[in-house]
């Protein structure tokens, strides 16, 4: 899965999957991003078919959003 987003300014961002009890099962991103889009590639072939939550944080704790991800196998 291919994840993409924008950021108007450089920004420390993490980008977290969660199962759907709130439990961290992946870190995508923990780095120090510039402005403009960007993308990261999940890999989910290790996890179980399911709903996963993704969290997207900048430095200040402020969310960009959840986003639900439904993985089929």
């Amino acid at each position: 899965t291919t994840i993409t987003y924008s950021l108007p300014t450089r920004s420390d961002v993490s980008l977290n999957i969660y199962n759907i009890r709130g439990q961290l099962v992946d870190v995508l991103l923990d780095r120090i991003v510039p402005a403009g889009r960007h993308s990261v590639v999940w890999e989910g072939s290790d996890m179980a078919a399911g709903v996963y939550l993704l969290k997207m944080k900048d430095e200040r704790g402020r969310m960009g959003g959840i986003q639900k991800i439904v993985l089929a196998k």
